[in-house]
This record gives C-alpha cells, sequence and structure tokens, in this order.
C-alpha cells in the first residue's frame, strides 16, 4: 500500500475546509498523511483545521501567523513532503472517490511516469454533482517530450492540479513554484514535471473543482479580460525554455511553436474584444500578440483576418450613418 502526502493550501476557505479533508480521509487503499496550511485566514478556518487535527492523526497542520501568499504556501509544502507520492488540494477542492489508488496503482506500475492527472468536473454552489464514474477508456502513458510538445501546440494548461499526483521523488528534482508566476506556475510545473517522465491520463473523474466569486481565478480576471492570463503564460514558456532549452532536442522549434500558438489565441480574443465594441483593449491584447511572436505579423493569414474584422465593422457602422432608399 503505497503513501500519499497531501498538502491543503486555505485561506479563507473555512466553510470548505472540513469537505475538502473529508474526501481525502475518505480515500481507500493508500496511506495517507495530510498538512492543511492556514496563511492567516481571519474566517475562522484556523478553528476548523484544528478540530479536524484532534478528529483523526493523519491531520497536521502549520499556521501562518502572517499572510505569505499561495506560492510560498505550495513550496512549505513540497519542502515538507516525504512520502512515496505527493498532491497538492486546494481547500476549496475535492478528491473524488478512489481517485488516490487510481493515480498510485497507474504510478507504481509505471515507473518511469513522474505523475499522473485524470478529468475533473467543475461545479459551481455547496454540493458536488453526485456522478458515477466508470472509464471506457484506459489510462495511458504519454511521453515527457510528447506531453512538452502537445502543450505547445495548444498553450494552454491540460492538467488540473487537484487531479495531479506527483512522485515526491521527481517533485523534489523538479523543485518549487516560481513567484515569477503567481497565475500560471501550475503549467510552468508541469513542463518541468514532464522534463523527468512520463505522464499518465487516467480518464475517469479524479475531482472535483468548485468554482466560486473568491476563486484566485475568478478575481484574476475580474475585468473580463485575458490579458494578465496570456502575459502569464508567455512568462511561463519564456521561463521554462530559458531554463531546459538546451535539455531538449528541438527546444527552439517548440518555443517558436508554443509563442506562434499563444500570440494567435491572443488574436482570437482581439478580435472578440473589438467586436464588442472595446477598440483599447483589442489594441492592447494586438500590441501583446506582437510582443509573443512578432513574425506571426508577417503572415498574410493573419492580415486577411484583420482585413475582416475592419471590413465587417465598417459595414455595420456605414449601415447606422448611411440612409435606406
Amino acid at each position: 500500500m503505497q503513501s500519499i502526502d497531501i498538502v491543503v493550501p486555505c485561506y479563507n476557505y473555512s466553510r470548505y475546509l472540513r469537505e475538502c479533508v473529508d474526501s481525502i480521509l475518505g480515500q481507500d487503499g493508500c496511506l495517507i498523511r495530510i498538512l492543511i496550511i492556514d496563511d492567516a485566514s481571519s474566517d475562522g478556518s484556523v478553528e476548523v483545521a484544528r478540530d479536524l487535527a484532534a478528529r483523526d492523526s493523519r491531520v497536521e497542520l502549520s499556521i501562518h501567523a502572517d499572510n505569505k501568499g499561495h506560492i510560498k504556501t505550495y513550496n512549505e509544502g513540497i519542502a515538507w513532503a516525504r512520502q512515496t507520492y505527493f498532491l497538492l488540494l486546494s481547500a476549496d477542492d475535492l478528491l473524488a472517490p478512489g481517485a488516490l489508488k487510481r493515480a498510485a496503482d497507474l504510478l507504481d506500475a509505471n515507473p518511469g511516469v513522474a505523475f499522473v492527472h485524470g478529468r475533473a468536473i467543475t461545479f459551481w454552489g455547496g454540493v458536488p454533482p453526485i456522478k458515477t464514474d466508470v472509464a471506457s477508456t484506459p489510462p495511458r502513458i504519454v511521453p515527457g517530450p510528447q506531453f512538452i510538445a502537445n502543450i505547445c501546440a495548444n498553450p494552454v494548461n491540460p492538467v488540473t492540479t487537484a487531479t495531479a499526483v506527483v512522485r515526491t521523488s521527481v517533485q523534489k528534482k523538479v523543485g518549487l513554484y516560481k513567484h515569477a508566476l503567481p497565475h500560471a506556475g501550475d503549467l510552468e510545473m508541469w513542463l518541468r514535471c514532464a522534463m523527468y517522465g512520463d505522464v499518465g491520463e487516467i480518464y475517469n473523474i479524479q475531482g472535483f473543482r468548485r468554482m466560486h466569486d473568491s476563486n484566485m481565478c475568478m478575481l484574476y480576471a475580474a475585468d473580463g479580460l485575458m490579458i494578465r492570463d496570456f502575459t502569464q503564460r508567455y512568462q511561463a514558456f519564456q521561463i521554462f525554455f530559458a531554463e531546459h532549452d538546451h535539455d531538449l532536442n528541438d527546444g527552439e522549434q517548440l518555443r517558436t511553436s508554443a509563442n506562434y500558438q499563444l500570440a494567435d489565441q491572443i488574436i482570437d480574443e482581439a478580435r472578440e474584444q473589438f467586436r464588442k465594441k472595446r477598440l483599447y483593449s483589442s489594441f492592447e491584447l494586438l500590441q501583446l500578440a506582437f510582443r509573443v511572436a512578432p513574425a506571426i505579423f508577417l503572415n498574410s493569414r493573419w492580415w486577411l483576418r484583420v482585413a475582416r474584422w475592419f471590413w465587417r465593422r465598417a459595414g455595420r457602422i456605414l449601415a447606422g450613418v448611411c440612409p435606406r432608399y
């Protein structure tokens, strides 16, 4: 029976913390050790955490007197981990029944796998959806270089952190989350992990991701724009390739692919902002796309897209000011 260390960072999530920890303690087939790290909450989270620790010896506490932020909190958890496998689970998320055993079994059977992840259900409200989950597709192993190439071809984070169980020895080699990437550190982390091994993909539902008004991602995108998200993803690739370009057989090609595809996504968002008559936002996004991949603006396909935006917009304007007979 394999042992798994689970770190539960918590900041003002007292209303979710107990349910999160219960979803871990209810897992079968693994030896579990939990560290709740409270980052100076002011809502009663500490009292909930202390009660959980008093009820179950598998639960440990680390209570911050001052708020250190989520990156330092995550890294404290990595430093604490010492068991075979490691999971970082936010206090507002939940594990699906059987998730840890499925992850540990796949890691046990494949020593060359650095980490595994699976499907997650995103839900709003207090109660996760009840779903009987029997995957019709068996897990698969993606070679590390292929995993990296896949992300570069579609530069979004394919891994829900609540489902990602990492081999602790790999996590120690990979190191800590980057303070320069407060909102894309997980994307860069999975790229780094894939440098040290393959990636297991589980098609069962492995976790539940809770959405609410206090989510970091909700606050991050509160203005309805994607500029900060795109900028963080660009920086994640910049940092990753700056450190590992020499370790990749086709590092420069992968970097070019990631930048080009990300710029293409930014241009699509610029078009959407233009459609919504947010001209300044559209212009800001186009500036960012140029910074990410200047060569994309030499592509005739891009200019055709821009011409179509302006043509459609001009057509609407003319339709509104020109008399009809």
